[in-house]
């Protein structure tokens, strides 16, 4: 796998340069030339016009150019666009994040799941909050090329909170917040992700939301220290300074980490169990890996017990609820996060 790795751009080179060579002959014979699909965005037109030519030239084609890019560059989960001052967006969920891409029968899909689920946990008498963690272009789109286009509303984010509260569900619209603080580095240059400053603005608005203002804690209430980490967006590239805040004084040192009793599942999906060893109720956050570390982590500040699972795209595990008997449930996917999966 190493040397797979670390030559998959001259296999991508290599690869790119057959088919050219192939693509080229048959261009030599009649056929349609080379220009994008109607519809498509303009910062997805050369790709989409190849794969069009040579989808028409060559059986086949279009799928090996999208795995030779993806080899050439990286895989396609950490696909990026360049917008100003150095930014990346990563190029999943983009269009979505800005309202320019917007499927009703995704976001129709998804509310039905939440709102069922709201109805489900009221039954238990648990308090349920809902929101969604912003992607990067709906906190900096003066960041965005513009070649993607300007943000439009609404997107898929506006949808699914208004469809969410219409059926009774607690909605907390972060987006406010994190705009207010965004000259703050609230979120990463080279990853995909807000970093813990970003997480911690949302958490407050949460705690705020569901009646816990006193678990409010204020960025400017905890000692920051500076550490170097690659992105996931160019991970090759050189590490991104990011804050990191240190909670020592605010986490018990008995408290322990342990898996989920009766659920199972592995890999960084794997939910886990934050027992600080003091009374206080039991926080379960939902979501994916925006939510996963540290919004775990303020919690524990106040909570008994803090547990963190994987939504697994409206495929949650129900039995978690009897296993923890949360009094506070917080659904946080991202934005890119926020669909179900196709069965």
């Amino acid at each position: 796998m190493p040397l797979l790795q670390r030559d998959r751009r001259h296999l991508g080179t290599l690869l790119l340069a057959a088919f050219g060579l192939v693509g080229g002959v048959a261009a030599l014979r009649p056929g349609a030339p080379l220009k994008p699909p109607a519809g498509v965005e303009p910062w997805r037109r050369p790709q989409a016009a190849l794969d069009q030519g040579l989808r028409a030239r060559l059986p086949f084609a279009g799928a090996l150019a999208r795995t030779t890019a993806r080899l050439a560059l990286r895989g396609p989960e950490t696909a990026a666009v360049e917008g100003k001052d150095g930014q990346l967006f990563a190029e999943q969920g983009l269009l979505r994040a800005i309202g320019r891409e917007v499927r009703p029968a995704a976001v129709d899909a998804y509310t039905d799941w939440l709102c069922g689920l709201n109805r489900r946990l009221v039954q238990r008498g648990t308090t349920f909050a809902f929101a969604v963690a912003p992607a990067t272009a709906a906190i900096y789109p003066d960041r965005l090329p513009s070649s993607v286009g300007r943000p439009r509303t609404p997107s898929e984010t506006d949808l699914i909170l208004t469809h969410a509260a219409a059926c009774g569900v607690v909605t907390v619209d972060v987006r406010p917040a994190l705009v207010a603080a965004k000259t703050q580095p609230i979120y990463r240059k080279t990853d995909s992700r807000w970093t813990d400053r970003g997480a911690l603005i949302a958490y407050d608005a949460l705690v705020n939301a569901i009646g816990q203002g006193d678990w409010a804690i204020t960025p400017e209430r905890l000692p920051w220290r500076v550490a170097s980490r690659p992105g996931d967006l160019r991970p090759d590239g050189p590490p991104e300074p990011v804050p990191v805040p240190d909670l020592s004084g605010l986490l018990p040192a008995q408290m322990q980490r342990s898996g989920v009793p009766g659920i199972t599942g592995g890999g960084p999906d794997k939910a886990f169990l934050l027992d600080t060893g003091r009374p206080g109720p039991t926080v379960l956050v939902v979501g994916d890996r925006w939510s996963r570390d540290a919004l775990s982590g303020y919690f524990a500040a106040f909570a008994g017990k803090v547990a963190w699972a994987s939504d697994q795209g409206c495929r949650l595990d129900p039995a978690i609820f009897d296993a923890l008997n949360p009094a506070i449930v917080i659904l946080m996917p991202s934005d890119a996060g926020a669909q179900c999966r196709k069965p």
